[in-house]
């Protein structure tokens, strides 16, 4: 189906990644390509997969030499996007199939879609196929705006171990089954779109490109290479500093918080360590001039603006 292929080949530095075409540059095919069989799959019959042996192909070596399965892994971050779309597209299918079947099926004098109960289960169907397509467009807008360092790190971390576990996740075991049952019996046919197409093509997605583990875990390699300890540093209370002669113009009365000006050119004559102030700022102030042991409420003192 390809006239390239990215694959995985040892060299003398290691495990490499290469780009071997098709067919060669004078226009004859690849000879070394030989397919040992065609697998048979479950479902996704119409990608064809297959086991193939390669002997002295042509292929030019891509990205660093030694390190191919970092350089494959770019790939392999699009694909794993590609289930995301896969599995969202599925469930779509299956609300269509699904709401178009309930509309126009009539029990028990009414539609099916008229049937409070069955207009919850609709309704579950509908919102978790929105949620699925929002969530992969948003992670699209990331993959297309890479030179952006939140972007870049957010489609890093949002494919893998949410949008391809969750989304692809959900579709097989629930979502197109519980599609299969709004449809009732001629939902488990071979002739309905359902069990050959949707049913069995949802566990795909699911599987390929990592598991539900590998996903879940491939944000754990990052994080131990580049380990950021997080420093709560608004939560850190201030250290009070003695104001200078610069800065006793700049004290500000506990009550408001703009500066006014200073009350006296020494200033008061000690300092209190209390927290939290009405100012949130280190005060310096008199103790006789303190409404409140802890400065909870508002005093008269004068207090040093950093």
């Amino acid at each position: 189906m390809c006239d390239a292929f990215l694959v995985l080949a040892q060299t003398t530095n290691g495990l490499s990644c290469f780009l071997m075409p098709r067919w060669r540059p004078d226009g004859s095919k690849n000879p070394p390509w030989q397919v040992q069989q065609l697998k048979n799959k479950m479902g996704n019959v119409a990608n064809a997969s297959s086991e193939v042996e390669i002997r002295g192909a042509l292929a030019w070596m891509v990205g660093e030499e030694g390190r191919g399965v970092r350089t494959i892994i770019e790939m392999v971050a699009m694909t794993r996007f590609d289930c995301m779309i896969g599995s969202a597209a599925g469930m779509r299918q299956a609300v269509a199939q699904a709401t178009h079947h309930c509309h126009n099926r009539s029990a028990f004098g009414a539609t099916l879609s008229d049937q409070p109960l069955m207009q919850n289960v609709l309704a579950d169907l509908i919102i978790e196929n929105e949620a699925a397509l929002a969530y992969t467009m948003r992670v699209a807008r990331a993959m297309d705006n890479q030179n952006n360092e939140h972007e870049r790190l957010l489609a890093r971390l949002a494919t893998p171990p949410v949008g391809k576990y969750w989304i692809c996740k959900r579709t097989p075991p629930n979502h197109a089954y519980e599609a299969m049952e709004c449809i009732g019996g001629s939902g488990v046919m071979e002739d309905c779109i359902m069990p050959p197409r949707l049913f069995r093509e949802s566990p795909v997605n699911a599987i390929w490109e990592a598991a539900a583990t590998s996903s879940a875990w491939t944000p754990c390699a990052p994080c131990r290479k580049n380990p950021k300890p997080w420093t709560p540093s608004s939560k850190k209370r201030p250290k009070p500093v003695a104001p200078t002669a610069a800065s006793t113009s700049t004290w500000h009365n506990c009550n408001t918080t703009s500066p006014t000006s200073a009350i006296s050119s020494t200033g008061p004559a000690t300092w209190s360590t209390a927290w939290p102030w009405p100012c949130r700022v280190p005060c310096y102030c008199a103790s006789a001039t303190k409404t409140s042991p802890t400065h909870s409420a508002p005093h008269a003192c004068k207090a040093a603006v950093a």
